[in-house]
């Protein structure tokens, strides 16, 4: 089979799924429905996928990477990158919350998710970090990945709690919430002159 016959029988099991996920729901999609709809049989889908489950891990991966298109431009920004950084995530989880909701039924959507924020924030931290007058001593590295880190982890409870609660936050409570956690690590003053005053002001009380 040539590998664009290859590609449409893979897109066809996708498509199958997307459709079933929407119309009967994560907990009755079979491997069965899939290849009927398909028009295969399961020893063809087992060719391709080893179950349900890396079908939804395939799935998450591309939606994912649609966000990552996104984000990662967000690297060259200078002027309120945590404004545009939540308006584009904002809009990919509101396009995406249906589809996230009934794939994360059959997978762990959170550690796809977790690992692409992490990396997409960090390079535009460390952008940032290197446009501000901190010490030369300082690895900008290191502290580009803690803030990351804090920034992930905030994100993604946000993140859940908007996907699974019964009485989610509205879109404006969205993005104010995520405009809070990334204006610290985003747009922090460029000037470290204050900071560093109150520090030495503390470590001399």
């Amino acid at each position: 089979m040539c590998f664009c016959c290859l590609a449409e029988l893979r897109q066809a099991i996708k498509d199958a799924f997307l459709h079933q996920l929407s119309t009967v729901g994560p907990s009755k999609i079979t491997v069965t429905s899939l290849a009927g709809q398909s028009n295969i049989t399961r020893k063809t889908f087992y060719a391709h996928y080893k179950g349900l489950t890396e079908l939804a891990d395939v799935l998450v991966d591309e939606k994912l990477q649609e966000l990552h298109l996104l984000l990662v431009p967000l690297k060259e920004e200078t002027e309120q990158p945590s404004l545009k950084f939540n308006a584009r995530l904002v809009k990919f989880m509101q396009n995406n919350k249906t589809i996230l909701q009934a794939l994360s039924q059959i997978t762990d959507v959170s550690k796809s998710f977790k690992k692409l924020v992490f990396n997409d924030t960090q390079g535009v931290i460390l952008k940032q970090l290197r446009r501000r007058q901190l010490p030369k001593q300082w690895n900008t590295s290191k502290i580009s990945q803690n803030l990351s880190g804090f920034l992930t982890a905030g994100i993604y409870s946000t993140f859940e709690s908007w996907l699974n609660d019964e009485d989610p936050l509205s879109t404006d409570e969205l993005i104010y919430i995520l405009y809070m956690f990334c204006i610290v690590p985003f747009e922090a003053p460029l000037s470290m002159d204050v900071f560093l005053e109150e520090t030495q002001h503390l470590k001399n009380e």
